[in-house]
């Protein structure tokens, strides 16, 4: 899935930093990843397999170098991608980090 955040969400033209946060579903074996776009191109923030609990989990990561200018691939700020299996999301979340 791509997202675009709005315009303006973040400084142009220096790193930002972010808190990304996920909720899913944790069933089944399947595994995915959240890329994020920083000020060099596109990089991953996370990478889950699920352990088939059953139960809804919560993952973040805090990057300090997004760039959120519609970088990626269709003009995603964030991509979050099945590796393996289906996969089930229930919220993403962003937030602005003070230094």
């Amino acid at each position: 899935m791509f997202f675009r955040l709005a315009d303006g969400f973040c400084t142009a033209n220096q790193p930002n930093k972010l808190l990304l946060k996920i909720v899913y579903l944790d069933n089944g074996t399947g595994s995915w990843n959240l890329r994020y776009d920083t000020t060099n191109g596109m990089q991953e923030a996370l990478s889950v397999t699920n352990t088939d609990s059953g139960q809804w989990r919560e993952t973040s990561a805090v990057v300090s170098d997004a760039a959120m200018q519609h970088g990626g691939p269709r003009g995603a700020d964030l991509i979050l991608a099945s590796q393996k299996g289906d996969c089930i999301f229930h919220l993403i979340e962003v937030q602005r980090v003070a230094d």
